[in-house]
């Protein structure tokens, strides 16, 4: 309290020094120091005052010394400071002190009471900085107090802070911003910051991104935009821009939140929208609703909700991300973002792109789980928003999916939801109706009942609404069962008793539609018909239609035609065409064609004589009442009793039906001409000849697929009777089978296939059928899935095939490849049939059967003999024994294709399939090269079990054909020998069928002339001979007989004696009395095998059997191998000491009289048989009574070597006969002998010897002398190889033949003498 200035001074630095201290500020200056303190600030040197103010702002920095400066009542003395014009330093320290004491709210209000706020505002133009932004921060924290605003606003004070803003030093600028953001609150401040231009100074304020305080800046405007006084202004300045760039130019959450709201406020006036689209705010909003602040997302969320409820703009809200961040927002857990979500959807939703957006985008899940909500707000909203999306059809599915459906009736039936809901929910439910195929599902949720209560409703356009929305659930099907309840019917008939006639049309629509339904129709019926007939006579002509098209649709079922009965005459229904309009006769047309389904109204009809005003309805010109009436003729075509009628009288009608324009009467009309053409053959035959036929083949024709079919169905029918056939033939019906054919639809295949197999039955129609392409086409239709089709392909490829000369070109066609196609894929049974009967009929081709091997198509063949269908087997089977009968494909079939599956077909369980089986084995064993493959690949084994498992003769016959050709091979003969397989062939020799008794005979024929013929004889088979040998069959006996002949040839064992201790001579014997020289010659070579050899007893049973009988008859036989064989055998007969009984029973001439032949074998038979008679002296008497001795030299003198020597051998022993020398000389035997005495046969020394001999007789000499005997002598006399007892006889005889020689000589030339 000194007054001396520097004392004062000096104080003032003291107290400054110490309180800039942290440590001093709390309990080291006290009251009494702050009042001097304040004391020296009041003091008039302003250096003193500066420092003490400093002082005082050091303390201000704890709050207990803020609070102790205000009760010293410090905060005037300090406001006084701020007006000290002089010091700058003063001001500011002043204003340092009054802007700590500001922040506690204590001091606010004394700095206000104080009247600090003018001496602030004239402080913030003071050119000093520090005063400006002490002072400014001063007002920035006085601006939190509602007395600081009024004081601002009445004292004009909002002028110098938008000054502010534009201040050099950014501290400054910032402050004011600060304290504008905190003014902008009032009106009146807003007002004040327009009119100081603050907003443009507040929006370049803000694009400046130096300036800190941008922030406040951008709060005061997002203040100021609140008022729609202003909104214009911020606008006009550019605040749009302005936002636009700050939220693309910052982060901060609080910028953020200003620039929407800023937005959010402006969207708040529809004036705005427009501007806000304009300057492309809304991506950056769009952004923000993803952003993670929910006070931002909320202001972006409002922005859109304001924008989308503009419906000019509400496009540009919905596209960019707007519907999406909304439908992404539902999921919030905000409360007020999920209410404006919904709000937004709902507004965005009123647009049909934007309601399937909604659901593309995945909104339905978020909606629905709103609606379940607790909150009726969400919960009402998101209805409504549902209810929007409703309205676009082609959302159902996925309302359905979610569950929206169920939860609309819910709604609509809970008494708990709000009015505005419920009515929504309804409104809902009548969109859902125009979808077709959500009509089934309302019914099943139960959706019909809420509409039935509102078409109760005492609200004409509630009722109106239901009962359009009941019309259209009527539609379906299921929802039938339902709305045909008592109760439900009950409410629609009340309904129809309405005077509005929108109701009434849908009452009429409804029982339209219900009577669709066949199971309630007589229900529907019994309760309905009254008011249903009373609909059907009113003004209105739509009531009319759908009543009387009610009628014919309970007219669709017969159970209804009793109760109808009573109310409803056929006759009133015809009537009505000359009075009513063309649609009410459309639907009479319809009903009349319903009622004639069943009897019960065919007899007023008939009585009445209605029937011609049904064909009369035929020509009207109407489109409708003749597919009506052509239905009439339909149902009645397909009843027996009316089918006369129908040919005789409707016919004219029925054609002219056809030749009508519309499509769907034609085909009626086709089909009641179909169902006419099933009739019997004689109504078959009136419609061809009426005109049916024409009819059929113009259908036919026509580019309609189902008349098409329905044309040549009609075809069809008429050539089951065997008369049309070829007529329908010449007529064309092969064209529009051929044309159609490679693109028909199934049903289409299926016709086209059965007319063309039973036109293929006909025999005159198959050539023509295959020259016209029809094999091409039924191959084309093979291929349906269609097992009828298919089955009809088979048939008619097997009737084309059946005929031998279409044969080759079907084959070309490729009918045994379709056949072999068909076995590998189908499993139906007729298929199987026919493609097995086709492929034995081509393969029975010759030609086909070559093309078949030299294609390789028989490898095809496998595949059906291993095939578990019986008819493929067969056919296999059947084919294999076609080819096999060409001798030159066998080779091929067994050795590159089947000998395996005949085999394995030979084992099958089918009969047929084992003969055919069986029979190409037996053909392909009839090819020895075959007979190793067979029998290594198990053939005997297979054939012996085929033959075994079944008696079938015609199997057994092959069987046994098949072993005859196979035991011609050694491995085949053993493997009968040795596994009882010769047993069965024993059997089958006892078999009933004659060719199979052959070809056992034949296999044991070929067996007896092997190796092991003794262990044939051991196993039996002499007796199954016999009995061969007696069986009368001339084939059997030959290979009877010829089979003994086997086994008796050779020295093998007592065969030869078994053979006749077991009979088998009498059988032999027996035979060679049959006129047939085959079976003749076959005995005697029995005969002959049996009679040689060194066995005695088979010669003496011959001649004891008398045998020697019939080989004298047969001797007299002009056969030469029959002859020979007699002559054999006699041969070996006379081996043996039974010649003398040959030659009793006159064997001497038959054998004389044969060896005349010039057939040298029987000449050299009979040599040997006179040789051996010649060789006994007794004998020789009977040669001479029967000319043996001429044949004898005749014998000898033939060029045969065999002859000469039987020849010379019997003259060898004749000329040692006396009586007989000088005869057998004078016969000519000399000229024989000396010949065979030139050569060097064996025959040389037998002539030799009866040239010896002859020469004993005197009387030869001259014989031998000149038929050249004395050389032959002589050369006989000097050859070495002859004996010294020949040398010695040559020697003699020549010694004779000289002695005599000159006896002779000295005798003539006597008598010459004499005579001389």
């Amino acid at each position: 309290h000194d007054c001396d200035s520097r004392i004062q001074n000096d104080i003032a630095t003291i107290f400054c020094f110490l309180s800039s201290h942290p440590k001093h500020l709390d309990g080291v200056f006290g009251v009494h120091i702050v009042k001097a303190m304040l004391h020296l600030v009041s003091f008039q040197d302003n250096d003193c005052s500066w420092i003490s103010a400093l002082a005082l702002g050091n303390l201000a920095d704890s709050d207990e010394n803020k609070k102790m400066i205000i009760s010293c009542d410090g905060i005037e003395p300090i406001v006084a400071l701020l007006q000290e014009t002089n010091s700058e330093k003063c001001r500011s320290a002043s204003s340092r002190v009054l802007r700590k004491v500001a922040l506690l709210e204590l001091g606010v209000s004394y700095i206000i009471k104080a009247d600090s706020i003018s001496s602030l505002l004239i402080n913030i133009r003071s050119s000093s900085v520090d005063v400006k932004v002490e002072s400014s921060m001063v007002l920035c924290n006085l601006s939190t107090s509602s007395t600081a605003h009024d004081i601002v606003a009445t004292t004009d004070g909002i002028q110098p802070l938008v000054t502010l803003l534009s201040d050099a030093d950014g501290r400054c600028r910032k402050l004011s911003a600060m304290c504008l953001c905190n003014y902008s609150k009032l009106p009146k401040c807003q007002m004040d910051i327009v009119k100081s231009g603050g907003v443009l100074m507040l929006i370049n304020f803000t694009k400046n991104v130096d300036n800190d305080g941008v922030k406040y800046a951008i709060t005061a405007l997002c203040n100021m935009s609140a008022n729609r006084e202003i909104r214009s202004f911020l606008l006009h300045d550019g605040i749009l821009d302005s936002v636009r760039e700050l939220l693309d130019d910052f982060v901060d959450v609080e910028i953020h939140r200003a620039l929407v709201a800023i937005v959010y406020n402006l969207s708040s006036s529809a004036a705005c929208h427009a501007d806000i689209i304009n300057a492309s705010v809304l991506p950056p909003i769009h952004a923000i609703c993803k952003a993670t602040d929910i006070i931002c997302r909320r202001y972006a969320l409002m922005v859109m909700c304001n924008l989308s409820s503009n419906s000019l703009i509400r496009k540009s809200v919905t596209t960019g991300g707007g519907l999406h961040s909304a439908i992404i927002l539902l999921e919030s857990e905000d409360f007020d973002i999920k209410r404006y979500a919904c709000a937004c959807l709902i507004n965005m939703s009123n647009n049909s792109v934007t309601q399937s957006m909604i659901v593309v985008h995945g909104g339905l899940p978020s909606l629905i789980k709103l609606a379940n909500d607790d909150s009726a707000e969400l919960q009402n909203g998101a209805i409504v928003c549902l209810g929007n999306i409703a309205a676009n059809e082609s959302n159902h599915s996925a309302l359905l999916r979610h569950g929206a459906l169920e939860l609309l009736v819910k709604m609509c039936s809970t008494s708990s939801t709000l009015t505005s809901a419920r009515e929504a929910a309804t409104f809902a439910l009548c969109n859902f109706t125009v979808n077709k195929s959500v009509l089934n599902v309302i019914g099943k949720v139960g959706g019909i009942r809420p509409l039935l209560h509102l078409m109760l409703s005492n609200n004409n356009f509630y009722r109106c609404l239901a009962s359009s929305a009941i019309r259209c659930l009527s539609y379906d099907q299921e929802n039938w069962e339902f709305m045909c309840q008592e109760e439900v019917l009950s409410c629609i008939v009340s309904s129809g008793e309405n005077d509005d006639i929108e109701i009434t049309r849908n009452t009429a629509a409804c029982f339209c539609n219900l009577s669709l339904g066949e199971g309630k129709r007589t229900f529907i019926t019994a309760r309905c018909i009254t008011e249903i007939i009373a609909l059907s006579k009113m003004d209105d002509g739509e009531c009319r239609r759908q009543s009387i098209g009610a009628i014919a649709n309970l007219a669709e079922s017969k159970e209804t035609h009793e109760i109808m009965k009573s109310f409803l005459k056929p006759k009133d229904l015809i009537g009505f065409p000359r009075q009513q309009s063309i649609d009410v006769n459309r639907e009479i047309s319809r009903a009349l064609s319903n009622l004639l389904a069943t009897t019960i109204f065919h007899d007023d009809v008939l009585a009445a004589g209605e029937l011609a005003s049904v064909f009369d309805l035929a020509m009207i010109e109407d489109s409708e009442c003749q597919y009506h009436v052509s239905r009439c003729l339909r149902k009645l075509s397909s009843i027996h009793s009316f089918q006369q009628v129908m040919v005789q009288s409707g016919l004219v009608s029925l054609f002219a039906l056809l030749k009508g324009p519309d499509y769907n009467t034609k085909k009626h009309a086709a089909t009641a001409l179909r169902q006419l053409c099933e009739g019997d053959n004689m109504l078959k035959e009136h419609i061809a000849y009426q005109g049916g036929i024409d009819a059929a083949l113009v259908l036919a024709k026509v580019s309609k697929n189902e008349l098409q079919l329905l044309g040549i169905a009609s075809l069809r029918h008429l050539s089951r009777n065997s008369n049309l056939k070829r007529v329908l033939v010449e007529k064309g019906a092969l064209e529009p089978c051929t044309s159609y054919a490679p693109w028909a639809s199934e049903g289409l295949q299926r016709q086209i296939a059965g007319l063309l197999a039973n036109l293929s039955e006909n025999g005159e129609n198959q050539g023509y059928m295959v020259a016209r392409g029809v094999t091409q086409s039924v191959l084309s239709l093979v291929h349906s899935k269609d097992t009828l089709v298919k089955q009809d392909c088979s048939r008619t490829l097997a009737n084309l095939s059946s005929s031998e000369q279409n044969q080759i070109a079907v084959y070309r066609h490729g009918a045994l490849d379709c056949f072999l196609s068909l076995a590998g894929s189908t499993s139906d049974v007729i298929c199987q049939r026919y493609s097995a009967i086709g492929i034995r009929f081509l393969v029975s081709n010759p030609e086909v059967r070559r093309n078949i091997l030299a294609d390789r198509t028989i490898l095809s063949f496998g595949d059906m003999a291993s095939s578990d269908v019986v008819y493929y087997k067969r056919a296999v089977a059947a084919s294999y024994a076609s080819l096999s009968l060409e001798v030159d494909s066998r080779v091929t079939l067994a050795k590159t294709f089947g000998i395996e599956d005949i085999l394995g077909l030979c084992r099958a369980a089918d009969l047929q399939t084992r003969r055919d089986a069986v029979f190409t084995t037996a053909n392909l064993a009839d090819t020895s090269e075959i007979h190793d493959i067979i029998i290594k690949q198990g053939g005997i084994i297979a054939l012996h079990q085929a033959s075994c498992e079944c008696g079938d003769i015609t199997m057994q016959r092959d069987v046994a054909r098949a072993f005859s050709c196979l035991v011609h091979s050694q491995s085949a003969y053993e493997e009968v020998l040795h596994k009882e397989i010769l047993q069965t062939i024993f059997k089958f020799s006892q078999s009933s069928d004659i060719l199979t008794q052959r070809f056992a005979a034949l296999t044991l024929c070929n067996m007896s002339f092997s190796k092991s013929k003794e262990e044939l004889v051991e196993n039996g088979i002499i007796q199954p001979l016999l009995f061969l040998a007696r069986f009368p069959d001339l084939e059997v006996e030959r290979c009877a007989s010829l089979a003994m002949a086997g086994l008796a040839l050779g020295s093998f064992g007592n065969n030869k004696l078994r053979l006749l201790q077991g009979g088998g001579l009498g059988p032999l014997l027996g035979m060679l009395e049959f006129p047939d020289v085959h079976l003749q010659n076959c005995c005697l070579l029995a005969l002959n095998c049996m009679a040689l050899g060194k066995v005695d007893e088979t010669k003496l049973q011959l001649v004891k059997e008398e045998a020697i009988h019939p080989l004298l008859a047969l001797l007299k036989s002009s056969g030469d191998d029959v002859i020979l064989g007699c002559l054999y055998l006699l041969g070996s007969l006379a081996e043996y000491e039974v010649r003398e009984s040959l030659v009793g029973l006159g064997c001497i001439p038959a054998v004389v009289i044969a060896s005349k032949t010039d057939n040298i074998e029987i000449k050299r038979a009979a040599g040997y048989f006179l040789a051996l008679l010649a060789e006994q002296s007794e004998f020789h008497k009977e040669l001479e009574n029967h000319g043996a001795l001429e044949s004898i030299i005749n014998i000898a003198s033939t060029a045969d070597c065999e002859c000469q020597e039987y020849g010379s051998f019997a003259l060898a022993h004749l000329s040692g006969n006396r009586e007989y020398q000088l005869q057998l000389a004078r016969m000519g035997a000399v000229r024989p002998c000396v010949s065979l005495m030139a050569t060097n046969a064996e025959s040389k020394h037998y002539a030799a010897l009866a040239l010896l001999r002859l020469a004993d007789n005197f009387e030869n000499h001259l014989i031998i002398a000149e038929q050249g005997g004395i050389q032959a002598l002589l050369r006989l006399g000097r050859s070495r190889v002859v004996s010294e007892e020949v040398h010695y006889r040559a020697a003699i005889t020549v010694g004779n033949l000289a002695s005599n020689a000159m006896k002779t000589l000295d005798k003539r030339s006597a008598e010459l003498k004499e005579k001389i």
